[in-house]
């Protein structure tokens, strides 16, 4: 069922029947279990990359980011506002008809009839255009909350680190939690014009049935929303309170797992549980709290209607005279007509400000940074990376790495303390520490290179290869100077000291999304001296490595991901000193496997890599040599006639 879609059924099956989740809800009942396969696949329209390109042609038509990402959505938002507006007129003509009913009883007549057939039609329109208004707008919520982290996460992976201006957490946080203050709106967004059109008509009509009186009952419905707007910000008051406690607990609960060993080892179940138990009675208290107030406002919901009733009644009769029973009931309807819309317009406005803030993060997010060249791969223009690799693979002009660059970490430019001068026992007001201290830098430096070259930054620890390597890779600025742009090369192979690995097999986080080639998973496994570790695997490949690869050593962590940058084979390749967690055998055998100039993987890629060990450089043309001041020197390499040593034991099933 995977390769279909909802929007390949009947119509009717997914307006007004919704027939085709059928199948799954039968097998949900029976204990099956639903597997990825069973489900429906997403319509290619809804896909993050059909919405970038929106996205971007509307920047490139000149449309400001709110307006670029709202067009993502405007057609659905609008099909559902003209769907409200059907339901709200079938919501004010319903007591019209009730009314009709009850005078044709009066009278004695058959009009009632097509009154009666009136209200059933009418409620059946209602209530199916306010189902698939929410349908659609819980559809435009899906699209503009996937074109919005799309975009976002475009913007953070072609940003360097220090144009970023805020934490990891701030970045989450807009993510993760401004994104769904959409949703929560989703619902209540039309009720923002809805409401007050709602109100008037339904205020005139009344007015029709009782004259004046009927503004009695208006008003002390009116009473609601101050009432359901207070409830509403006391809820969210008692939210932010009680986020705190959930996040204290959340984490303390992580931390205890992560580690469960010593926890049970020195035995701090009872110490730990008290603590998670205090802070999950303030979450409950705070709990206690909100429910009460959902409470107070369901209380109002429920009797304001007839509150209101009572009140039009009592003055009706004393002021003009006995009621008719056709006025009576259709007061009442229109009176508990205006109970939805009188509740959550106050509603609908908090989110709305809710929403009108995280929108406000959103864009400051998307538009950090600067503009400058990257070309089309920072437009979203597809297949751009495609056409930049064959250029990057292409041999001939040496391509510029660093001109006269020097280098710092953005983080050094300044105090790591930001406290106040204050005298601290009598003494002269003290300042941070660090702030005495120069950043530290490398450079200047002048590198090029060529498709099909090796580069090794050899120096000490501590000496800024890191810095150097990551200044490539565009997470490192130049103070003076300038460093070749990184969207040139299409696409970057990266090895870090501390391997990343998701929690997914051994496979899975060597192919790292790309499609499958089992020729060059093979090379890639045996070139990184994998294959007897793999062996010894209880599933093989399809190994799963734990949360960050807990399941395996350091070594092995560190050839899975050389593995990874062998099997994507990028035009570039920046490995920083990924060696260092391999004995001295393992890492020659890999680092002739991968760099040898005439039968490395890795052959036909620009490879700068950093190592702290001497006999680490034979294989590249170029040194560069740094020291603990920051200096550079760039050498040529000579020692390119070390002969090619494998080593391939049968390679498993992959």
């Amino acid at each position: 069922m995977a390769s279909e879609t909802a929007d390949d059924r009947w119509w009717y099956e997914r307006y007004i029947t919704y027939g085709f989740v059928a199948p799954l809800m039968a097998r949900a009942n029976a204990g099956e279990n639903i597997e990825l396969a069973d489900m429906f696949d997403y319509p290619t329209e809804h896909g993050s990359d059909e919405l970038l390109a929106m996205y971007d042609d509307a920047k490139r038509a000149g449309s400001s980011t709110n307006g670029a990402l709202f067009r993502v959505v405007r057609f659905r938002v609008a099909l559902a506002g003209a769907l409200q507006l059907v339901n709200v007129a079938a919501q004010a003509a319903t007591p019209v008809m009730v009314r009709g009913v009850l005078v044709s009883i009066e009278n004695e007549t058959f009009e009632g009839l097509y009154w009666v057939l009136g209200i059933f039609f009418g409620l059946l329109l209602g209530n199916w255009c306010n189902q698939t208004h929410l349908q659609m707008m819980d559809v435009a919520t899906i699209r503009l909350r996937a074109v919005a982290v799309r975009v976002m996460f475009r913007r953070m992976l072609l940003m360097r680190s220090h144009e970023h201006r805020r934490t990891a957490a701030d970045l989450v946080s807009v993510i993760a939690s401004d994104t769904e203050r959409f949703k929560d709106l989703a619902p209540l967004f039309h009720l923002l014009w809805a409401s007050p059109l709602l109100v008037a008509a339904a205020t005139y009509i009344v007015w029709r049935f009782l004259s004046w009186p009927a503004l009695i009952g208006v008003a002390v419905m009116g009473l609601l929303f101050p009432t359901t707007v207070g409830l509403a910000a006391a809820m969210r008051r008692v939210r932010e309170t009680a986020a705190p406690f959930t996040t204290a607990r959340v984490r303390l609960i992580a931390e205890m797992l992560q580690g469960i060993r010593v926890v049970k080892m020195y035995r701090w179940e009872r110490p730990l549980t008290a603590i998670i138990g205090h802070h999950r009675a303030g979450e409950l208290t705070q709990m206690a709290k909100e429910l009460a107030c959902a409470s107070g406002n369901n209380v109002m919901a429920a009797v304001a209607p007839h509150i209101a009733a009572v009140a039009v009644f009592a003055v009706y009769i004393h002021y003009i005279g006995p009621l008719r029973a056709s006025d009576t009931f259709a007061t009442m309807s229109m009176l508990t007509v205006l109970k939805h819309p009188m509740i959550y317009f106050g509603n609908a406005l908090l989110m709305f400000a809710q929403a009108v803030v995280a929108a406000k993060r959103i864009r400051e997010v998307i538009e950090l940074g600067d503009d400058r060249g990257d070309g089309s791969v920072r437009t979203g223009v597809r297949g751009s990376a495609e056409v930049l690799e064959a250029k990057a693979r292409r041999g001939g002009d040496e391509r510029k790495l660093f001109h006269e660059a020097v280098l710092q970490w953005s983080s050094c430019e300044g105090p790591a303390s930001t406290a106040e001068r204050e005298p601290i026992a009598g003494t002269e007001p003290t300042e941070p520490a660090l702030c005495d201290y120069a950043p530290f830098s490398v450079g200047p430096v002048t590198l090029g290179a060529r498709p099909g070259a090796a580069v090794c930054v050899l120096g000490p620890v501590g000496s800024g290869k890191s810095m150097l390597l990551r200044a490539v890779i565009g997470e490192v600025a130049a103070s003076q100077g300038t460093i070749g742009a990184r969207c040139d090369w299409g696409t970057i192979g990266y090895a870090s000291q501390e391997p990343h690995l998701f929690s997914g097999s051994v496979r899975e986080n060597i192919i790292l999304g790309l499609p499958y080639d089992r020729d060059r998973f093979v090379a890639a496994c045996a070139a990184c001296q994998l294959w007897e570790d793999l062996a010894s695997f209880p599933a093989g490949v399809r190994t799963v490595v734990g949360e960050r690869g807990v399941t395996l050593s350091g070594g092995q962590k560190a050839r899975v991901a050389l593995a990874r940058v062998a099997y994507a084979q990028s035009p570039l390749v920046v490995l920083d000193d990924p060696f260092s967690a391999l004995d001295a055998r393992t890492g020659r055998l890999v680092l002739e496997a991968l760099l040898d100039p005439e039968h490395g993987l890795l052959r036909d890629s620009v490879v700068l890599y950093s190592t702290h060990a001497p006999q680490h450089q034979w294989c590249a043309g170029t040194v560069v040599a740094l020291d603990l001041a920051g200096r550079v020197t760039v050498t040529t390499n000579d020692r390119l006639n070390m002969p090619l040593v494998l080593s391939s034991p049968n390679a498993p099933a992959a």
